[in-house]
């Protein structure tokens, strides 16, 4: 008895026809059903802070270890702007900020987003870091630490 061939799946071929249909107008580079892949917002709000706190710590590098003049080490920079410098409340900013972040990033990393408690814990703290970056950091840089807090509260209502 003779068997009949089997036929690939029509899935395929589906596929193929509709990746290379036009998209958009003029058969534009443009997917118009692109979509994101569904990202945890506890995950991308870890990667907001770390990349906050390698900011601010950037600052730090740059002012430490930057064109020093002869004679001046970056512990006498790091003493003067904390203790000596007219505007120290921007130093002690710049102090806090990427500790702060850092422990986000890993309160979000870790886990401690998983609850409703620790969620809105991490929220609070997040806020509170926004008001102060509001308040001691000039604007282009406290704007940016406003955006995590949409991730943040997603992170709440997820849980």
């Amino acid at each position: 008895m003779k068997q009949k061939a089997r036929r690939a799946p029509k899935r395929v071929c589906a596929r193929l026809a509709r990746r290379a249909a036009p998209r958009g107008p003029l058969n534009s580079f443009v997917r118009s059903d692109f979509v994101l892949p569904p990202y945890r917002p506890k995950t991308v709000a870890a990667v907001l802070y770390a990349l906050l706190a390698l900011m601010v710590a950037g600052v730090w590098v740059i002012y430490l270890w930057v064109d020093n003049p002869k004679g001046v080490s970056a512990v006498d920079n790091f003493s003067y702007a904390l203790l000596d410098a007219p505007g120290r409340r921007f130093f002690y900013a710049l102090a806090v900020i990427p500790l702060i972040s850092a422990s986000l990033c890993g309160g979000y990393g870790w886990g401690i987003a998983n609850s409703k408690r620790g969620s809105l814990l991490l929220l609070i703290i997040s806020i509170v870091q926004g008001a102060a970056a509001v308040l001691l950091l000039p604007w282009p840089q406290s704007g940016l630490f406003l955006v995590p807090l949409y991730w943040c509260f997603k992170s709440l209502n997820r849980t």
